[in-house]
């Protein structure tokens, strides 16, 4: 049997443990791809950690310019951290017609990108603003 100090220290270090634990890891990510102020759908956004050690988040945006992004079918937990942010035009979302606007290299190539976006534990909103070269 443990001495009262004894437990107070063990019961002490066991919370410590857990609020240690409860910290998150990850989180999910929402938001609104927005091209010149304008909400617009038909990209794949895309989320590369910029340390490189987990796989590459990804969504797309619909019609309305939201998305979701997903680690693997049904998990949409991203581990938190920093990511390279970019889009990817396309014609493969349903319903969705590939958009019109140009984009630089800097918002659609992965090695140019220049959106830096942090994920924390819990929910992220993660609106992506980017400029059409017109």
């Amino acid at each position: 049997m443990l001495s009262r100090p004894m437990s107070l220290l063990y019961g002490m270090c066991v919370l410590t443990l857990l609020a240690g634990c409860a910290g998150e890891s990850a989180g999910s990510v929402t938001g609104i791809v927005k091209v010149d102020g304008q909400p617009t759908g038909g990209f794949f956004v895309h989320f590369e950690p910029e340390d490189k050690t987990d796989g590459d988040p990804l969504g797309s945006a619909g019609k309305d310019g939201t998305y979701q992004i997903y680690m693997a079918r049904g998990n949409d937990q991203s581990p938190a951290g920093k990511y390279r942010v970019y889009l990817e035009p396309t014609d493969q979302i349903e319903g969705v017609s590939r958009p019109k606007v140009k984009l630089g290299p800097e918002f659609t190539k992965a090695d140019s990108a220049t959106i830096i976006k942090e994920v924390v534990g819990g929910k992220n909103v993660i609106d992506i603003e980017v400029t059409s070269t017109k």
